[in-house]
Formats: structure tokens, C-alpha cells, sequence
């Protein structure tokens, strides 16, 4: 692979720079741009830009947008800039790893441009971590953060989430995720309350959910007449068997009773057994 050398410093006008299209950077502070502008327009510009030539004779710029932008702002004439010799694909991983590594662009975007240098060159994932000077597992964490929705991902960084809650909230199911960022956002909870928030949520999926104890139905017989039947076909059946029954029904104002005698073989002159039923 080719390396950047034989810097030389230029001193460009503004017009001359081309920004480079797959830079990733998105979102820029207009604030803080204002200040950075401010600060290059008293002391001027302290730290030169980075930039190569292609081979259609361009400067394309190959990291510092910022104060790219903030120099134009403070109506500099000539920007001093480092000429780097080197490929668009070099510029690229120059670009993404100065970002790496003093946090220039969002997380977000960090990850996107990634993966379009990735797809844009078929580097795999262990190019890839080579190139950018990280570990491979890091750099999966990086690319799975694009499995948040759009949406979700515009609020978070409206919100000021950094990167590690982000990578908490793509923990839980896609359903809970809008939930957990909306708790995080407006509770202003640290990273630290972010894990405990999350492993709650985690923990209430996991319980298998009550499932409600259906009552034991105790038979009542709730019709005097139906037990009336029953017994009577009982005593039908008892009479047919060679039973000798005497049985005999009592009905008061509180209760019926069901008085039954059935005399035992070869007992027809000693005291029958008696059922009483209430």
C-alpha cells in the first residue's frame, strides 16, 4: 500500500480546495464553527489542512473540513495547506482513522463512511481493521450502530448520546429501542444509568410473563330437582339389583331430606341400614 510523504506546504486560495465527497462529516456546529472562525480570523490559521492532488490536477481535501469552512468564514485570502502524495483510497483511510482517533465526525458517520469505503473498494472486515489500526470486533461494533433506524439515530445525536449508550440501546429489541432513548434523552441519564436502565428492560424480556391461575371449579349442584333425579334413578337401580329400599322425602321450608333404607340380605327382621341425605 501506498504511504502519504513528501509533504510540502501550499499556501491555496479557498476556490482552489475541493472538499472530498466521502468524508462522512455531516453535521458540522454552526456555533462552534463561528468560534473556530472568530479564533482564525484574530491568530489565523495554526494547523494547516491536508490535501492531496488528483490526477484531474485537483486539491481534494483530506481532512480538516472544519477549519476549512471556519477559514472561509473568517474571509481568509490563502489557506496554508500540507501536501500529502497519495491515492484516493489512502486519503480516504487517512480521513476516517484522524477521525478515529480525535473523534472529528459522529460516531454515525464514522460508521457510514466506513462502511462505503468497505463496499467501495471490497476491503473485508480485516482489511479494514487493519487498515484503520483497530481491532476487528471494534470495528463490528462501529458498523452495527447502521442497524438503528434513521430516525432513531437523528434523535440520539439531537439528544448528545455518545457512542457506547448508543451501542446499550442497540441491545434491546427493536421495539423497545424508541422507548429506551426517549428515557435517556429526557432524564438526562449518564452512561452508567444507561447500562442499568437497559439490563432492566433486558431482564423484564427474559421473564416469561404470568400467566394467570385459572380458579378450580368446584361442582355445586346448584338444582335441588336434578340431585332429586339422580337419586331416584339410583333407587331404580338398586330396586332392579334385588335391593330391598325403602326411601322416603322430606321437604321443609329450609331443606329437602332424603331419607333411604336398604335392608340387607337375609336381614329382612334386624334394623336396615339407613342413608340419610340432607
Amino acid at each position: 500500500m501506498h504511504t502519504i510523504s513528501d509533504k510540502k506546504i501550499l499556501m491555496l486560495k479557498p476556490e482552489q480546495i475541493v472538499l472530498n465527497r466521502r468524508s462522512g462529516r455531516q453535521v458540522i456546529d454552526d456555533y462552534n464553527l463561528r468560534l473556530l472562525a472568530d479564533s482564525i480570523h484574530t491568530l489565523g490559521m495554526i494547523v494547516p489542512l491536508a490535501v492531496y492532488k488528483s490526477e484531474e490536477k485537483e486539491y481534494i481535501l483530506i481532512s480538516g473540513e472544519r477549519r476549512y469552512k471556519a477559514a472561509k468564514l473568517a474571509g481568509l485570502r490563502r489557506i496554508p495547506c500540507v501536501l500529502h502524495k497519495a491515492t484516493p483510497v489512502l486519503a480516504d483511510i487517512y480521513t476516517i482513522t484522524e477521525n478515529l482517533s480525535q473523534a472529528k465526525l459522529h460516531y454515525f458517520e464514522e460508521a457510514a463512511a466506513i462502511k462505503k469505503l468497505m463496499r467501495e473498494n471490497s476491503f473485508s472486515e480485516e482489511e479494514m481493521a487493519l487498515s484503520l489500526g483497530i481491532s476487528k470486533n471494534m470495528l463490528k461494533e462501529k458498523l452495527n450502530l447502521l442497524k438503528l433506524d434513521l430516525s432513531l439515530q437523528d434523535r440520539m445525536i439531537m439528544g448528545g448520546l455518545c457512542e457506547k449508550q448508543a451501542k446499550e440501546i442497540l441491545r434491546l429489541p427493536e421495539e423497545k429501542r424508541q422507548e429506551a432513548v426517549e428515557k435517556v434523552i429526557t432524564e438526562e441519564l449518564s452512561l452508567k444509568q444507561t447500562e442499568r436502565y437497559v439490563e432492566k428492560m433486558l431482564f423484564s424480556e427474559e421473564k416469561p410473563p404470568k400467566t394467570e391461575e385459572k380458579p378450580i371449579r368446584k361442582a355445586v349442584i346448584n338444582d335441588a330437582r336434578l340431585f332429586e333425579n339422580s337419586l331416584q334413578r339410583m333407587i331404580v337401580t338398586l330396586k332392579n339389583s334385588g335391593f330391598k329400599v325403602d326411601d322416603k322425602r322430606i321437604e321443609t321450608d329450609k331443606f329437602v331430606e332424603f331419607r333411604i333404607k336398604i335392608l340387607k340380605s337375609g336381614e329382612e327382621n334386624k334394623t336396615a341400614t339407613q342413608l340419610k341425605i340432607v
